[in-house]
């Protein structure tokens, strides 16, 4: 969790305020310091961070200081500071507020200067007008995050990380998000490596009533990022791939007592070019495509316990197997929509779903053959010969042939298939049994 740890807290604190502001003045004064107060006794940032606020107040602007102080040593190591200073300017109105926040000067905010394309404007600047309904008690937050463009130079390598732009709104239960960013090139010897290009990224969710969205209980939710092309220099120049229209979305909805966290991942054609002679398989589509079933208390549980519990504590396998017990003792299913692999020489394809009855998680980590017999599914999977003919290594094909002989697959129609089912954890392949 560290690596995501201080991503999430910076867009946090960068509008902090604007999460709980209701007036203005001494109203959102207050809001601040309750949310630094929060911050700082929240268990999950004990020893990762703190925040430090100093503050000026008038009656039309309030201006702080807020400095977030990294306390775990990783941390610090890998992002060379201990500390990330934020002024922030709160201009007030009635029943609401802007708020404009940015790096603070200094060292930091030196060094990055030296980086942007554009050292006379901001680095990175947080917006966000925020308003209060004082009939239905209702909040309504609209924001943008903006940077530069930067470029990082060590050696004889560059890093050019593009500019972002993300606008969002949380009105009452409602958050909506959107945003894209430039282009990601990495060269070396002045010649370009890696290129990332057309990132684009949507969500949208209704948190559950009184939640807050630090705490991440949403009744439904759906994100999705899009990347147009990703292309990269593979083994020492001998081999160049190219990407296109990569996607990754997931959806949460509540379908009675149970909650369906779909997740699926796509990728358009893939282009290779080689010094090797040797013909490629060249790939058209892919979409991998499942749902997990599992109970939407016990999930909700889970993340909240997650969200309040000590950092340390996030990295103790035990501990997480702990917690999963509550998900378990409700059952989960999985369900696998699809799974397409299609190229010119022919597609790879599967779909099924496994159902795993109520079980104690703990208990089956002393015995794991206790876990089979809660184990029902089918599963279907489909190749084409003629994608199995074009591979240039043999030994697929002498797999497949073996596997044929003893019934595990079957020949139909230029397709290769096979069929698993498991009962009460009794795997029959082709109608044949298992162990």
């Amino acid at each position: 969790m560290k690596n995501v740890v201080i991503p999430v807290v910076l867009v946090g604190v960068a509008a902090a305020g604007a999460a709980s502001i209701k007036y203005t003045g001494d109203q959102a004064h207050e809001s601040m310091v309750a949310f630094v107060d929060q911050v700082n006794q929240a268990p999950n940032y004990q020893g990762v961070l703190k925040v430090e606020l100093q503050s000026e107040r008038s009656f039309i602007e309030n201006s702080y200081r807020l400095e977030l102080v990294l306390q775990d040593p990783d941390i610090t190591e890998a992002l060379s500071l201990e500390r990330i200073p934020f002024d922030i300017r709160v201009k007030n109105s009635v029943l609401s507020a802007q708020y404009i926040t940015q790096i603070a000067p200094g060292e930091l905010l030196d060094q990055i200067k030296a980086t942007q394309a554009n050292p006379a404007k901001p680095a990175i600047q947080f917006l966000a007008d925020a308003s209060f309904n004082p009939f239905d008690q209702t909040l309504a937050i609209d924001h943008t995050l903006m940077t530069d463009t930067f470029s990082i130079k060590q050696k004889d390598t560059e890093v050019v990380i593009g500019a972002l732009e993300s606008k969002g709104s949380l009105d009452g239960d409602q958050i909506t998000g959107e945003g894209q960013m430039g282009s990601l090139t990495v060269s070396s010897a002045g010649e370009e490596v890696l290129k990332m290009s057309g990132v684009t990224m949507t969500q949208s969710g209704t948190l559950v009533p009184g939640s807050s969205y630090m705490e991440g209980l949403f009744a439904e939710f759906t994100a999705d990022m899009k990347l147009r092309e990703f292309w990269f220099n593979a083994q020492n120049k001998q081999m160049q791939v190219t990407l296109n229209d990569l996607g990754f979305e997931i959806r949460q909805t509540e379908k009675e007592e149970r909650l369906l966290l779909d997740v699926v991942n796509s990728m358009g054609d893939m282009e290779l070019s080689s010094a090797v002679e040797a013909p490629p398989v060249n790939l058209s589509s892919a979409k991998l495509d499942m749902t997990f079933d599992v109970n939407n208390a016990a999930f909700k549980t889970l993340t909240q316990q997650v969200n309040e519990m000590p950092a340390a504590q996030r990295q103790n396998p035990f501990v997480m197997m702990g917690l999963m017990g509550g998900l378990t003792a409700q059952g989960i299913n999985l369900n696998l929509n699809a799974f397409d692999v299609q190229t010119d020489k022919g597609a790879l394809v599967a779909d099924g779903s496994v159902q795993m009855a109520a079980f104690d998680l703990m208990q089956s980590m002393q015995d794991p053959n206790a876990i089979r017999s809660k184990l029902d599914g089918n599963f279907k999977f489909s190749v084409d010969e003629s994608l199995v003919n074009a591979l240039p290594d043999q030994q697929p094909r002498n797999q497949l042939n073996r596997l044929a002989k003893q019934g595990l697959v079957k020949k139909e129609g230029g397709k290769i298939v096979t069929e698993v089912n498991i009962v009460k954890g009794q795997i029959t392949v082709n109608g044949i049994p298992m162990g």
